[in-house]
């Protein structure tokens, strides 16, 4: 049976195994065990049984919150895990899924992920105002949890260059052949379930999941609502001109994309706060220009290399890596779920704000 204190005597073998270090393996442990007390006490209606009664835990939480990370780490087998836990499989499938999955996306500074046409909805509660707390009242107001891309970019208002990118993960086929035809990815040539990733100084800020392979990035990227988000957030900070005479200038946000968005700044001329800078493509008669080309790389390619980045540690993570077992409606939280891991390890605390 895998036990935790043998493992955090090797500190690198740990981190290795884990993908956490051993301090930021105890900091989750912790915000977990004081979520799930703070679950208890919120079952404030009548109970015939008292909170917590039942048959108790077989594994301590550290052993559960082990098994849940090496399942996102290495996509171990069900029947793997339930040797190497001493616990049947259906016990740790039910234990992730039902509880520990749910608080850690809840403690974890996870990615907002609105859905499709966002911006529609944005609008409509932007016009709800929060109440306002009695002056009396001295207890002290809970943290108010970040939901959408504008309140994250209006929360970190030094953040402007914003990078966006699409990556696809492989599926089984479907046995419908309507649905066989839209998870079906002409580029990887074969069944995928797309995903769009929005990151910033290597941060993962937005993710849009559980998309068909076959819709293309420039519809993804229109339909998931970052530019509308981005030109809707307030402007970034202003920066200090070099002469005192003159007025200091607002800076825009900047949103680089590669060659499959090239003239998407076309479709939205009246951008006030955001700058899309999008690589050339060439077509079979006219190819891109000396000048297009040092454009692509300068402006473009050296600036956005944090995406692939990120991309590429996201599927250090094996669950988001291969053929993916579980189903498609699951994709996008347990994308969101290694992107808030991944979130952690760089922000080295479980909130978006100190």
């Amino acid at each position: 049976m895998v036990n935790v204190s043998k493992l955090r005597v090797r500190e690198r073998a740990f981190r290795r195994l884990v993908g956490l270090s051993v301090f930021e393996f105890d900091q989750l442990v912790a915000a977990v065990a004081q979520e799930e007390a703070a679950q208890r006490a919120r079952c404030a209606a009548p109970r015939v049984r008292a909170v917590g009664a039942g048959h108790p835990f077989a594994l301590a939480l550290p052993e559960r919150v082990l098994a849940v990370v090496l399942f996102y780490r290495l996509h171990l087998t069900g029947h793997l895990l339930s040797c190497l836990f001493s616990l049947d499989e259906s016990n740790l499938w039910r234990d992730r899924t039902h509880r520990l999955a749910p608080m850690l996306l809840f403690v974890l500074p996870v990615p907002v992920h609105d859905h499709l046409l966002s911006a529609l909805e944005e609008a409509k509660d932007s016009s709800k105002e929060a109440p306002v707390p009695a002056e009396g009242d001295k207890k002290k107001a809970p943290r108010r949890r970040i939901g959408t891309l504008k309140e994250l970019l209006e929360a970190f208002p030094e953040l402007r260059d914003v990078c966006a990118d699409g990556t696809e993960q492989q599926v089984p086929k479907p046995k419908c052949k309507r649905e066989s035809r839209q998870f079906y990815s002409g580029k990887s040539q074969c069944h995928t379930v797309k995903s769009q990733i929005t990151t910033a100084r290597r941060l993962i800020l937005h993710v849009t999941g559980n998309t068909p392979g076959a819709v293309s990035d420039r519809l993804l990227l229109k339909a998931s609502g970052v530019i509308h988000a981005l030109e809707g957030a307030a402007s970034p900070e202003k920066r200090k001109s070099r002469r005192g005479k003159r007025a200091p200038r607002v800076t825009k946000r900047r949103l680089r994309l590669d060659r499959g968005y090239s003239g998407i700044e076309k479709e939205y001329p009246l951008l006030q706060r955001v700058q899309i800078l999008a690589a050339l493509k060439g077509t079979k008669h006219s190819k891109v220009t000396l000048l297009g080309r040092m454009w692509n790389r300068v402006m473009v390619s050296r600036q956005r290399i944090q995406v692939e980045q990120n991309i590429g540690h996201l599927k250090n993570w094996r669950v988001l890596s291969g053929l993916y077992r579980a189903r498609v409606c699951t994709h996008q939280n347990t994308l969101t779920l290694v992107a808030g891991l991944h979130n952690f390890t760089l922000l080295g605390r479980l909130h978006w704000q100190p």
